[in-house]
């Protein structure tokens, strides 16, 4: 399955990261390029994987929702090779991506016309110097991109959760509660199961002393 069942599509690199993915139990350094489409209409959420035309467009007009402002996909494609054309009239590709792996995929809605920009994250690797230089020379920039699925099975494939930056700041602990795993104080939200050393003030004697007292008060009312 391909991320855009179209040639060509217009990919603007708005950044690029070093970072390290897991392949077969070993660390191996990647590229993740962040790719913008801008603008995206309907006509491109139809060549793309189901789901993503009707979450954003009214199916009878094609016009975006006015309600929606976001929406994350996790789309699940399976890994890519990238097509990279320096214009939409150029024959032959500059560079191929090979084993690229999609993700982070998301559309959000803009203030300054009616439509999306469609976001997503493509890491591969590793890679060599002209690797490198031509990113470079993509960065900030747009290029055309042909996307075609790559040969299966040849790395670990990794479950596309369609996350973003935003989703991982906005991870914090519900309703003030503490991980069964932290050190701090139990919350109030998770009272503590121990009992009170009050209660153990109320407990009734058990020891020798008390037990004499007992038989001294018996001697007495024998008397």
């Amino acid at each position: 399955m391909k991320l855009f069942d179209i040639a060509k599509v217009p990919c603007y690199c708005d950044g690029v990261t070093h970072s390290l993915e897991k392949r077969r139990g070993e660390d191996v350094k990647v590229l993740t390029l962040s790719l913008k489409v801008a603008p995206f209409d309907a006509k491109l959420a139809t060549v793309m994987p189901d789901g993503v035309k009707p979450t954003l467009f009214k199916l009878n007009s094609g016009d975006p929702k006015e309600s929606l402002r976001r929406a994350d996909f996790a789309l699940g494609v399976e890994r890519q090779q990238l097509h990279v054309f320096a214009s939409p009239d150029t024959d032959a590709a500059t560079r191929m991506l090979d084993q690229v792996r999609v993700h982070g995929t998301y559309a959000i809605a803009q203030k300054d016309r009616n439509g999306y920009d469609f976001k997503f994250k493509a890491t591969f690797g590793p890679v060599g110097r002209d690797e490198l230089e031509f990113i470079q020379s993509w960065l900030l920039t747009q290029k055309f991109v042909t996307f075609e699925a790559a040969e299966p099975g040849m790395f670990d494939e990794m479950v596309d959760d369609g996350e973003t930056e935003d989703d991982e700041k906005a991870r914090q602990p519900i309703d003030g509660r503490v991980p069964m795993w932290d050190d701090a104080p139990t919350s109030p939200a998770t009272p503590s199961r121990a009992k009170p050393a009050t209660e153990r003030a109320h407990r009734p004697l058990h020891s020798h002393q008390g037990k004499k007292k007992t038989a001294a008060k018996g001697k007495g009312r024998r008397k």
